[in-house]
């Protein structure tokens, strides 16, 4: 017999869970249901009428990053709803400092009536003075189980939650030189190469020299990265390290100077090597080097959405 919609036969299983799923659930739930915006609102202590005006995920600022900024049209006023989930990484230097300055800024700006912070974790998470309000797991968890339908997409949604509230706490303490170090490189790269999109990095344990960029234009099976402590940067073709024929086929009369293609494990990498960085030691020893790590990205993006895009 085919499984209905209540069937508990219904099964699926998580094998992880990272914050960037919790904060797709919470939007998902903050666009899509009206009720559990209400909700949400209420429990940072605002009472009445809600109307979702705006939800954006990922919203880049000057001093950094937020999860999720969400705007709430509550009675007669705009409220604006700033947003860090947390599982189980720790904080960064002054994040929780730089959420209530970014929410400063949204109300002196006229953006908004109210603007607030707030942080989602579970119930281990130890949470800062800095944020305004918390919001845990458990509490979200309990409103899913009270509602009517419990149907698959709710059951897998209290799933969700669940594998997020039982994640043990990461391992390795954050090294401060390591997440300075990163963080003044997100900066100059926020700054001098906004098309390169580099999310913000957060806190980093020791020797953690990898700087991810995540610009929209490559497609998902391409990933670039500055492999600092190594001294490349590289464009990979994720899956295609058994394919290397077919890469020289494609790509390799069109290289630019500085340019190679190289295997690393599984994948095929087109690379521009620079100087290695040792993120430990004060960025300013490294801002050339740095430099030339972030201009070698935009060389490399270029030349895909040139070439390599016309080639794929």
């Amino acid at each position: 017999m085919r499984p209905t919609h209540e069937d508990p036969r219904v099964q699926f299983k998580l094998s992880s869970i990272c914050e960037r799923v919790l904060d797709l659930l919470l939007l998902e739930e903050c666009v899509a249901s009206p009720k559990f915006l209400s909700w949400f609102v209420g429990e940072l202590g605002y009472k009445g009428r809600t109307r979702l005006i705006t939800a954006a995920q990922s919203v880049p600022t000057a001093n950094g990053e937020s999860d999720l900024v969400v705007k709430v049209q509550l009675n007669k006023r705009q409220l604006v709803v700033l947003i860090e989930d947390k599982i189980d990484a720790v904080l960064q230097p002054r994040q929780a400092a730089r959420y209530a300055e970014r929410a400063a800024g949204y109300r002196s700006s006229g953006a908004c009536d109210i603007a607030t912070t707030v942080l989602v974790a579970p119930l281990h998470y130890v949470v800062p003075a800095d944020f305004e309000h918390v919001v845990r797991y458990e509490s979200i968890l309990e409103w899913f189980q009270g509602q009517p339908s419990q149907g698959p997409r709710m059951m897998y949604k209290q799933e969700v939650l669940k594998k997020a509230m039982v994640k043990p706490p990461r391992r390795g303490p954050t090294d401060p030189d390591a997440t300075a170090f990163c963080a003044q490189y997100w900066e100059l790269a926020s700054d001098i190469a906004p098309e390169l999109e580099m999310p913000d990095p957060h806190e980093r344990p020791k020797d953690s020299s990898w700087l991810y960029f995540k610009p929209s234009a490559l497609p998902d099976n391409l990933e670039m990265i500055h492999k600092a402590g190594y001294g490349h940067v590289d464009l990979t073709f994720i899956g295609m390290g058994s394919r290397m024929a077919e890469i020289h086929e494609r790509y390799g009369q069109d290289l630019e100077p500085g340019m190679h293609i190289t295997r690393g494990g599984k994948s095929a990498i087109v690379r521009i090597v620079v100087t290695r960085i040792n993120v430990q030691e004060p960025f300013r020893k490294h801002a050339r080097a740095v430099r030339d790590g972030i201009v070698a990205a935009q060389t490399l993006l270029k030349w895909y959405s040139r070439r390599g895009a016309a080639g794929s």
